[in-house]
């Protein structure tokens, strides 16, 4: 998509369709034939949206786009961004318009309430696309909440799951254990799940344990992706094969996304946590209260995540970046220490 604002006359010509044409499209308008309407968004995608406003100042706006999450279905990690951005765009004196619709097919056809906006950037959260973050960084500036994704003009904040997994991993050795499992997600280059990994295993090797593969239960079926899944939540798998091994871990690690499943089997087993069972989660500051008894868990701040994306939206470098916010270790009640 091209940053030169083209004329509507210029999209009618490249879509050869009439100006009025072109001018029903931008505006939404109903009654315009799927072939044409694709022909000008497939213009819009080469040339770049036209500038439809009135003369006179008007105030830039951000624009918060959630693919399809709504917020009464976003998963906790969610609410507590969402939660953490209301109150710091409250204490700025500032509004964001949010968003929520799927992603379209092609990157390239980015929804026209979006193109209308002359937008000071844009805000995501749980966006798991590339390619449509990449469409959306190369015509405004975007801050991507919970991402690992890198894209020109796109800067990506999450958690430093690596941190988060090493400071898990000492807690649980310090307290005498040694056969400590992982639930993670798919593993792909630089993607969360890994951070997760790597940091793990770097503790394991560190304290003189390895990192059995055994022990690491890697799935895509271990991590939603922004939904919270009630009849069938994540990690249920991992925690059955784990748990039906004979020397199964004495402790689970896992990330927040995946810790309703695993205290499910847990319940189904009858097992207790932590006299049969440690846990050790990683997730945001509210994640230790979600549980009972009260879950010892990484915790990274939502409200710094949110703090560092509104000031840096004016600012996200061309060639995009990540920041990865740290995490502390708060001991909660799911530890017990053993001999």
């Amino acid at each position: 998509m091209s940053d030169k604002l083209a004329s509507v006359e210029e999209i009618g010509r490249r879509a050869r369709v009439g100006r009025a044409t072109a001018y029903r499209v931008l505006s939404n308008h109903p009654g315009i034939s799927p072939e044409a309407r694709r022909r000008v968004l497939a213009a819009i995608g080469e040339l770049g949206y036209p500038r439809m406003r009135p003369k006179g100042r008007r105030r830039r706006s951000m624009l918060l786009w959630l693919p399809g999450i709504a917020r009464s279905i976003a998963g906790p990690v969610s609410w507590e961004v969402l939660d953490a951005l209301e109150a710091a765009l409250a204490e700025r004196g500032r509004a964001v318009r949010i968003v929520s619709c799927p992603l379209p097919a092609s990157p390239e056809a980015l929804p026209l309430e979006l193109l209308r906006e002359d937008l000071e950037g844009i805000l995501t959260i749980a966006f798991y696309s590339d390619a449509h973050l990449a469409a959306l960084g190369r015509r405004w500036p975007v801050v991507s909440l919970m991402s690992s994704r890198q894209a020109r003009g796109v800067l990506s904040i999450g958690p430093d799951y690596s941190g988060a997994a090493r400071l898990a991993v000492e807690h649980l050795v310090a307290r005498g254990h040694r056969r400590i499992a992982l639930v993670t997600g798919e593993i792909r280059e630089r993607n969360f799940s890994r951070l997760f990994l790597d940091g793990y295993a770097g503790a394991m090797v560190r304290a003189g344990l390895g990192a059995e593969p055994g022990l690491v239960h890697s799935d895509p079926g271990n991590v939603g992706k922004g939904e919270v899944a009630i009849a069938d939540p994540p990690g249920q798998a991992a925690a059955r094969q784990l748990l039906a091994r004979p020397d199964r871990p004495t402790a689970i690690i896992a990330r927040h996304d995946s810790l309703t499943g695993i205290v499910k089997v847990i319940g189904e087993l009858k097992l207790r946590v932590p006299e049969d069972l440690s846990l050790v989660g990683c997730g945001g500051a509210g994640l230790p209260g979600q549980f009972q008894p009260t879950l010892t868990a990484a915790c990274y701040s939502c409200a710094e995540m949110v703090a560092l994306a509104l000031g840096l939206l004016g600012s996200v470098p061309p060639q995009g970046a990540r920041l990865l916010v740290p995490t502390e270790l708060r001991a909660g009640e799911s530890v017990r220490a053993i001999g």
